[in-house]
C-alpha cells in the first residue's frame, strides 16, 4: 500500500458484503462446546491484523455481520480481545491447558486476501491461550470443490475461507443453515433458520434487513466460526485515471471512468 501511494498509484478502498473467517466444526471436541468456540474468538487480535498485516485494508470483524451491509449493528460487536477471557472460559470448558486443532487454508483465491499470513498470525494469537493449531494449506479451487460435496480437506477441524452472505441472500442458508450442501461445520441452529426463511419471503426490506441483524446476532452468540476481518477492497488506480466511484461491492461501475493526458 505504502509503495503504491509513494508511486502515485490511488488506493481507493470501501467496506462491502465480506467477512474472512474460520468455519468451525462444531460436530467435534472440543469445538461442539459454545464456551471453546467463544474462547477462540476472544483470543485473536482483529485490531492489530487489520492495521500491520493488513495495513488497513480491512477491518476487525467481531460478529458475524459484516460492516457494510444491513445486518450490522455495532452493539453486536461482541468479541473484543480478551486473552484472559479467552483463558477462563477454555477452563470452565474443562480443556484448561488448551488443547491441538487443524485448519485447512487456501493458498489464495476469491476475496480470501493474504490467507497463509493472516491464519499464521491468528496461530501465534491461539497459542497464547493454549490453542495449538496446525496449518494445512489447499488451493482454492480443490478447497471449494470438497467443500461442495461437503468434506472437509485433511479431516482438518476448521477451514478458513471468505464469502459474501447478501450479495445473494441464498448464500445465508447455504453457508448457515442446518443441513447446507457446504455444511462442512456441522452448525444448527433452528431459530436461525426460521428467521432466515421469515426474511427471505418478507417484501419489507428494513423488516428484512432487522430480521436478518437478529438471525446473525443468534449466530455471533453461537461463534460457530472465527470471525476475523472484513474486507476493504482496495484497488489501485494510475494517477491519470478519474471518476471512479468505490463501491460497497466486488463489482465496479466502469461507465464512469476517464483516463486524463490523451
Amino acid at each position: 500500500m505504502t509503495a503504491l501511494k509513494d508511486a502515485g498509484f490511488q488506493v481507493p478502498t470501501n467496506g462491502y458484503d465480506h467477512i474472512w473467517y474460520w468455519i468451525l466444526d462444531t460436530s467435534r471436541k472440543p469445538w461442539n462446546d459454545v464456551r471453546v468456540r467463544r474462547a477462540a474468538n476472544y483470543a485473536i487480535n482483529r485490531e492489530a491484523l487489520a492495521k500491520d498485516l493488513l495495513r488497513g485494508t480491512a477491518d476487525p470483524a467481531h460478529q458475524a455481520a459484516p460492516r457494510a451491509t444491513a445486518a450490522y449493528d455495532p452493539k453486536g460487536d461482541v468479541y473484543s480481545y480478551d486473552p484472559a477471557k479467552a483463558k477462563s472460559l477454555l477452563a470452565e470448558a474443562g480443556v484448561p491447558g488448551g488443547f491441538d486443532t487443524t485448519v485447512v487454508v487456501p493458498t489464495g483465491g476469491s476475496g480470501n486476501l493474504t490467507p497463509v499470513p493472516i491464519a499464521e498470525s491468528l496461530q501465534r494469537d491461539l497459542a497464547a491461550v493454549g490453542i495449538r493449531v496446525n496449518i494445512k494449506t489447499i488451493e482454492w479451487s480443490a478447497l471449494l470443490g470438497q467443500e461442495a460435496s461437503g468434506k472437509v480437506p485433511y479431516g482438518a477441524d476448521a477451514i478458513a475461507q471468505s464469502t459474501t452472505l447478501f450479495q445473494s441472500e441464498a448464500l445465508l442458508p447455504l453457508f448457515l443453515g442446518s443441513g447446507s450442501p457446504f455444511w462442512t461445520g456441522h452448525y444448527s441452529n433452528k431459530k436461525v433458520d426460521a428467521l432466515f426463511k421469515i426474511a427471505a419471503e418478507s417484501p419489507d426490506v428494513d423488516g428484512r434487513a432487522a430480521t436478518y441483524r437478529q438471525a446473525l446476532d443468534l449466530v455471533t452468540r453461537d461463534a460457530p466460526w472465527l470471525f476475523v476481518v472484513n474486507d476493504r477492497n482496495p484497488r489501485a488506480l494510475a494517477p491519470t485515471v478519474h471518476g471512479l466511484v468505490q463501491p460497497k461491492s466486488w463489482f465496479l461501475d466502469l461507465t464512469t471512468v476517464w483516463v486524463s493526458g490523451r
